[in-house]
């Protein structure tokens, strides 16, 4: 009877530890479809990104010219050579690259990462809530 006992523990080891690798693997996989799905997203929404941060770019260099002699004018003449370098980064990698290099960022400097996505999740807030206010003005809902 013990011997019966010992195998019947024995068995629900190993299908607890069959379980328990079935759910490793399972959450190995969703985290891999997760990263490919963010890669693909990022790699997709790059053109635009790139255009937009060229025409900052190309905003600040105008405003450079236009401080020409101002103490502040080497300074925005260096954000923007900065924004251009990283336009045509964003341009010319695809989303692996970008996303490598996000997490190496990440890693490097944890708290101007962190810095920089609060101030991204503030302009997108803004922007969100300003485009829905213009979408309800214009389209006004009849009762």
């Amino acid at each position: 009877m013990m011997e019966i006992a010992s195998n019947d523990a024995s068995t629900t080891e190993m299908s607890q530890s069959g379980s328990a690798e079935s759910l490793a693997a399972t959450a190995t996989s969703i985290g891999k479809q997760a990263k490919d799905l963010v890669t693909a997203r990022i790699s997709d929404g790059a053109g635009k990104s790139a255009a937009a941060l060229g025409d900052v770019a190309e905003a600040l260099h105008e405003t450079s010219k236009q401080l020409e002699g101002n103490i502040a004018s080497p300074y925005v003449e260096k954000a923007a050579s900065e924004l251009d370098r990283l336009a045509n980064f964003v341009r010319n990698a695809d989303g692996a690259e970008i996303t490598s290099s996000v997490e190496g960022f990440a890693h490097r400097e944890p708290l101007l990462f962190l810095g920089g996505a609060f101030a991204i999740g503030l302009f997108g807030a803004r922007f969100l809530k300003s485009s829905s206010h213009r979408r309800a003005v214009a389209r006004p809902e009849f009762s």
